[in-house]
């Protein structure tokens, strides 16, 4: 299928891909915000049917990046409080967030590299995934602490935990390492019925997001969105 240089897509839910999204894909580039959010949109409505849109019912929600970087970069409580609000994180068993390390608030497509930090509830665990080790620490910490009064049901606030994380061997996969240990993770929590046993996960990490699955994995996205297209 051939598409001018810049024409539309696909839209999927509240995204719309565009030829030059496409060509991040197929070429060693880092994924924008669009593939990122498109992808977390797929895995809800694959795992979780619509808690991407913060369904209550729904025990499993994947924040979008653009909601990510807002509740990071928050100018004031009473701000964070109403961002947070619609998303019922206390009614959640598990949620996931797409980590960007753009510190420019009025820079779109901005940072340098994505990470995933994901909140499980039954460990009372901030979990950070960090496919470049130490590069996001600091934005994740922030995250965390934004989160912690507004995330556990409990009168523990959740620890944020490092996670052993397998490492990109490039300057620019990091974005298709946050959705294969998303992918990862759904799938876990879909099979263990909400009980995520963490050695378990460390082990599947390590033998199945392997440098080839993740080179794989950016035509197995191009496929999924001809599907769609189709």
């Amino acid at each position: 299928m051939e598409y001018r240089k810049d024409e539309k897509v696909l839209s999927y839910g509240d995204v719309v891909l565009r030829r030059s999204d496409l060509d991040l894909l197929e070429g060693p580039c880092y994924l924008n915000d669009r593939l990122i959010e498109f992808y977390l949109q797929y895995l809800s409505a694959k795992f979780a049917d619509s808690c991407y849109a913060a369904t209550p019912s729904s025990p499993l929600l994947l924040v979008s990046p653009a909601i990510t970087f807002w509740l990071l970069h928050c100018p004031d409580s009473e701000s964070l409080v109403a961002s947070i609000a619609p998303l019922q994180l206390q009614d959640r068993e598990m949620v996931m967030f797409a980590l960007n390390n753009n510190e420019d608030v009025e820079m779109a497509e901005g940072g340098s590299h994505w990470t995933l930090l994901v909140y499980i509830r039954k460990e009372n665990v901030l979990q950070h995934y960090d496919s470049m080790a130490g590069c996001n620490r600091r934005q994740a910490q922030e995250l965390a602490n934004k989160l912690k009064p507004f995330i556990s049901s409990g009168s523990t606030p959740p620890k944020l935990v490092e996670q052993t994380t397998p490492q990109q061997q490039n300057s620019y996969d990091c974005g298709v390492y946050v959705i294969a240990i998303a992918q990862l993770l759904c799938n876990v929590f879909e099979d263990s019925h909400k009980c995520i046993p963490v050695q378990d996960v460390d082990i599947l990490l390590h033998t199945q997001v392997t440098p080839s699955f993740v080179h794989k994995m950016r035509r197995n996205i191009l496929e999924l969105i001809s599907q769609l297209v189709k």
